[in-house]
């Protein structure tokens, strides 16, 4: 049986769950998208650590970008993550093009990661992380360029806090912060920062995904 694509997402990423599942008053055709989107992201990240050559990882991101174009109705016995990511798409409208900026932020990893830059794979991956905030505030209607790099800059610090890059975190929480506060439909990409606070602060606490992280983040997001 298909599982809904916001089960996939919570098993797959529960912190970008969160951020999107704990805001109030967003419609349901909006969450399902925002998890689509995060489902993808999350499988097209796994790539770099499966291939052994640049030319193999362009070779998979590809058959993604074709497979979530396809339609539910292509290849029913495909991967439970691509066949949650196209019913949500078909169910709630959203244009698969949308996905092609999730892709081609991921392939600039492999070449850093051939090379053996480790510095350069953190910068891609914190990139990749911004380009999925950027592309959630888009889908919730945001078409302001500032708003949308405060969005990207929120993905970027939530990426790399799990990289021990803590104080560039900090200084990409605090661009994100800059300006006036995100309109409320905008907040599901930009409650992840307060997740990426957490995890600064509690690096031996990760949140969960009970019930009182959920209060204490809905509190918290009132004073973004």
């Amino acid at each position: 049986m298909l599982r809904d694509v916001a089960e996939v997402a919570a098993q797959r990423d529960v912190d970008r769950y969160m951020a999107v599942a704990t805001v109030p008053g967003i419609s349901r055709a909006f969450r399902q998208c925002s998890f689509a989107l995060i489902v993808l992201h999350h499988e097209l990240m796994r790539i770099p650590a499966m291939v052994s050559e640049p030319m193999l990882g362009t070779i998979r991101l590809q058959w993604w970008r074709e497979r979530v174009a396809e339609g539910p109705a292509a290849q029913p016995d495909g991967p439970e993550a691509l066949q949650a990511i196209r019913s949500a798409i078909a169910r709630h409208g959203m244009d698969p093009a949308r996905a092609g900026a999730l892709v081609d932020a991921v392939e600039p990893l492999f070449e850093a990661q051939a090379a053996g830059d480790r510095g350069g794979v953190h910068e891609r991956l914190a990139e990749a992380s911004g380009v999925l905030q950027r592309s959630i505030a888009r889908l919730a209607g945001v078409d302001d360029g500032r708003m949308l790099e405060r969005a990207a800059a929120v993905g970027r610090a939530y990426r790399l806090a799990w990289l021990d890059g803590a104080d560039a975190a900090r200084r990409e929480l605090s661009f994100a912060r800059a300006g006036d506060r995100p309109q409320h439909r905008a907040m599901p990409a930009f409650t992840l920062a307060l997740v990426t606070e957490h995890r600064l602060a509690h690096a031996d606490r990760p949140p969960s995904a009970g019930l009182p992280f959920r209060i204490a983040l809905a509190g918290l997001r009132r004073r973004f």
